[in-house]
């Protein structure tokens, strides 16, 4: 059996400040709430591709074996799951759900959890 996996780095221009953040902590943060976001554009017929992930600082894989190719290839993907499921799902996303993910990672910053670098 052939095993992909899909690494999605979408490049977000967020504000200035935010890129300044070096936290680990802060960019796994990030990457599981964009995760989230992304739900509803990845194609779901049993939860698996979406469910199976490796979270790392600002990278979400997708580790099924299909992955690769359902992320390259629009198809009639069911809806019922995923009402807005598409190939390049993470791009897909962006539009809507961009400036929730930015609100998020303020909010972030802005609860004290962490502080700005220089």
């Amino acid at each position: 059996m052939l095993n992909a996996k899909v690494s999605l780095e979408t490049n977000i221009n967020v504000p200035e400040k935010l890129l300044k953040i070096r936290s680990p902590a802060f960019q796994i943060f990030a990457a599981q709430t964009w995760h989230k976001l992304y739900r509803d554009y990845c194609p779901n017929q049993t939860n698996t591709l979406y469910g199976t992930v490796v979270i790392a600082p600002y990278e979400i894989t997708h580790v099924m074996p299909y992955a690769a190719a359902v992320y390259a290839h629009n198809r009639n993907y069911r809806k019922d799951r995923a009402p807005k499921a598409s190939a390049h799902w993470d791009m897909a996303a962006v539009p809507a759900e961009k400036p929730k993910l930015i609100s998020s990672m303020q909010k972030y910053v802005d609860s004290g959890r962490l502080k700005l670098s220089d």
